[in-house]
């Protein structure tokens, strides 16, 4: 087979796009709820910055598109990422020095596939040649906690708190931010208000306003760009259960 690399770039390219993470962990109040937004959005961040591994799941827009996501992530080695459009599924795992993807025909063809290939590769799993594995260095460091908690709540404002709520049965401090700046997006974000402050939930309530940065968090958009994304976040921490798909194709041997 011809064409090294294609079967690969489709799905990193999609999964570029993405960003975020959560917490299942219960204890006492964590004195979240007595202090200002400011001061709960940075523990959150800070939290979120050093996660070893999460959970995240949800949908956001990607170019004006509505994409379910589920990104369970254990590090830059060790982590599964589906994306779903309407009529388009892409997987990829990454786990024990290897990665894997899985695409549907129609995926492949919007890509640009040849037929011959999808025929070949569609609807199951692929393993990557050793050579594209190291392709993948963008997108894990894209998935890690410190770039996620940057790229989901970058410039953020005017914050304000708006009392608690409960979250998947955890309490939460509640911010709304308004969004007002160029570039902004009026969102809302539950932090977890007992154990480590991480971020449950999020979710616009408002589309992204024009104008504010050229490249936003390197993406060009913010990661909750259109009224009704919405993530929520769980797993801080916590095994994951990651492994290799069973049976997927080795295209490095088709390559030869």
């Amino acid at each position: 087979m011809t064409g090294r690399g294609w079967w690969w770039v489709a799905p990193a390219a999609l999964a570029v796009a993405l960003a975020g993470c959560g917490s299942s962990h219960r204890s006492s109040g964590n004195g979240e709820a007595a202090k200002p937004a400011a001061a709960v959005l940075a523990d959150a961040v800070s939290t979120m910055r050093r996660a070893r591994s999460y959970r995240l799941t949800g949908e956001i827009s990607i170019d004006a598109v509505r994409t379910s996501v589920n990104l369970a992530y254990q590090g830059s080695s060790s982590f599964s990422l589906s994306l779903r459009q309407p009529g388009l599924d892409t997987q990829i795992v990454r786990v024990g020095g290897a990665a894997y993807a899985n695409g549907n025909a129609a995926f492949y063809a919007q890509q640009g596939v040849p037929a011959s290939a999808v025929a070949l590769i569609a609807g199951r799993w692929v393993k990557e040649p050793a050579a594209e594995n190291a392709s993948l260095g963008s997108l894990t460091t894209l998935l890690s906690g410190a770039t996620l908690a940057r790229c989901l709540v970058e410039d953020p404002g005017p914050l304000r708190t708006a009392g608690t709520a409960t979250v998947a049965g955890q309490p939460a401090v509640v911010l709304l931010d308004g969004g007002t700046r160029p570039g902004g997006t009026t969102s809302r974000y539950d932090i977890a208000a007992a154990g480590p402050p991480v971020v449950l939930h999020a979710v616009a309530t408002a589309s992204q306003r024009a104008g504010g940065p050229s490249n936003f968090c390197g993406q060009g958009s913010a990661l909750l760009s259109q009224a009704g994304d919405e993530l929520s976040f769980s797993a801080y921490d916590r095994p994951l259960g990651i492994t290799a798909p069973a049976g997927a194709l080795d295209i490095a041997s088709l390559e030869r």
